[in-house]
């Protein structure tokens, strides 16, 4: 059994905002305090920790990739990590969206939760999802302003707020460890756009998410 007592207790502060110089704690300091969960909580938060790495890729996420991954979720048992994972590609369904939309596409192949609404409200500016997704219209405010870190900012800042909250209600058990990892992921991709050295997984990144018209506001 894992002693989340002694391993949060480890684990320090998460800033309130994500917007911050640096993470409170490395990468490898953050995997040797992980190294305290038993064998099955280590698998649970390996299922997450490889779909961050899946997310983090350098490539721009087909429709079709997107639909591959929906189809690994079976393997996920997990409700949290299955919650955040989820809500992730669901990000990914409706900027692709966006982007399509943009660049004069036909409608995709509904793909996932809100495939279907998406193309049965096309024309809508937040394809009927403002009320339920209410960084879309911001988001693609931005990105046809060409203002590519302030829609990034958008899409941390309506996830970071989320798992926030949610964190309140988790205090010492395997739901607050996954919840801090999620943050601390959010934390980490932000301030690496700044480093020299992370500069060019921020530009694909931006890519992934803009597309093409990255390329003209970078």
């Amino acid at each position: 059994m894992t002693d989340f007592y002694t391993l949060i207790a480890s684990l320090p502060a998460l800033p309130s905002h994500f917007d911050v110089e640096r993470p409170p704690i490395s990468r490898r300091q953050l995997a040797e305090r992980l190294g305290q969960l038993s064998p099955e909580d280590a698998a649970t938060v390996r299922q997450l920790a490889d779909f961050f790495d899946w997310d983090r890729q350098p490539l721009d996420r087909t429709d079709a990739q997107i639909a591959r991954e929906l189809g690994r979720l079976q393997a996920v048992q997990h409700p949290l990590v299955l919650r955040i994972i989820r809500h992730r590609l669901d990000v990914r369904i409706v900027v692709s969206a966006l982007r399509r939309r943009r660049d004069g596409h036909a409608e995709p192949v509904p793909i996932g939760d809100l495939g279907e609404t998406i193309r049965r409200h096309w024309s809508d500016p937040t394809f009927g999802l403002g009320g339920r997704q209410p960084w879309i219209e911001p988001f693609a405010r931005f990105m046809a302003a060409g203002e590519v870190v302030q829609a990034q900012r958008t899409l941390f800042d309506h996830t970071w707020r989320q798992w926030r909250r949610l964190s309140t209600e988790f205090t010492f058990s395997l739901e607050a460890v996954i919840l801090y990892l999620a943050r601390w992921e959010i934390i980490h991709r932000w301030t690496s756009r700044d480093a020299e050295a992370g500069r060019t997984r921020f530009d694909t990144m931006i890519q992934d998410t803009l597309g093409d018209h990255a390329n003209l506001c970078l």
